[in-house]
């Protein structure tokens, strides 16, 4: 049994309770951080500063909560810096972006501001159309931004070298499989760069592995893995605050295996 002084804190005695109780001291940390977070994502919403502070979309207006995501990291501009560096460091591979599962409109915004190219939106979540829109609106981008509940109304988007992110939250093989027979219906497209986050398989690990079978077995090239480095977390303007807050505003909540896998298709036969 753990123990703390009489004279220890509420909030300390009652964790200790809860430890004592059998529950997961490491699970109990992620809640009490995550309440932490929403703590700093309010006063931030309350002081107005719901705008990414540094990185690639530095200066970008954001929504003033994040759908299946977590909003600090955006603000803060580390949120998927892995993927924000691969993207900028292969900015000249693609000259539109496509985003099946886009949420707020995060990057859809991001890259229509930063790289002025069209950009195209999917997402089931209801709540997304009019978020996106927001966010296009609040960084005058949005007549380079269109978007859909449905993956079949990219076919008209589907031209020249378009670069897409897949972040479904376990719909990936489904999706793709919807956006494969999309690319090969088509005949105006040279190349596709692919970015997909992997997520759980069904035998309780990461399906990273059967997310590369299944597409080097579609024609795909698998380019690279895009691993999670956590020192991308923070940021040297944090640095005044504890490490405990400096741990919630920067924390994901992803798994420590999650990754990025990057493939190309090329389309070569195909005449313009």
């Amino acid at each position: 049994m753990y123990q703390v002084p009489d004279t220890a804190l509420i909030e300390d005695r009652a964790i200790c309770d809860l430890v004592n109780q059998g529950l997961d001291p490491r699970q109990l940390f992620r809640a009490a951080y995550s309440f932490r977070r929403l703590q700093l994502e309010e006063q931030c919403s309350r002081e107005g500063r719901l705008v990414v502070e540094t990185g690639l979309f530095e200066g970008m207006h954001l929504y003033p909560k994040s759908l299946a995501s977590q909003l600090m990291p955006k603000v803060q501009g580390t949120y998927e810096k892995e993927v924000q560096d691969y993207i900028f460091g292969n900015k000249m591979r693609f000259d539109r972006f496509l985003d099946v599962g886009c949420a707020e409109g995060f990057y859809l915004s991001g890259i229509a501001r930063w790289k002025r190219v069209p950009c195209f939106g999917v997402d089931i979540d209801p709540t997304s159309e009019s978020a996106v829109d927001f966010v296009a609106k609040k960084n005058g981008v949005q007549d380079m931004i269109s978007f859909s509940k449905r993956i079949e109304s990219i076919s008209s988007f589907l031209i020249g070298s378009p670069l897409c992110l897949v972040d479904v939250d376990g719909a990936e093989f489904e999706v793709l499989r919807a956006l494969n027979q999309l690319l090969d219906s088509v005949a105006t497209l040279r190349a596709v760069l692919l970015i997909v986050e992997t997520d759980c398989a069904v035998s309780g690990g990461q399906n990273t592995f059967e997310l590369i079978a299944s597409l080097v077995g579609s024609g795909w090239r698998v380019e690279t893995i895009i691993s999670q480095d956590p020192r991308n977390r923070f940021v040297d303007s944090n640095f005044q605050l504890s490490f405990l807050d400096q741990v919630a505003i920067g924390a994901e909540g992803r798994y420590a295996e999650q990754c990025w896998i990057v493939a190309r298709k090329i389309f070569a036969h195909k005449k313009m």
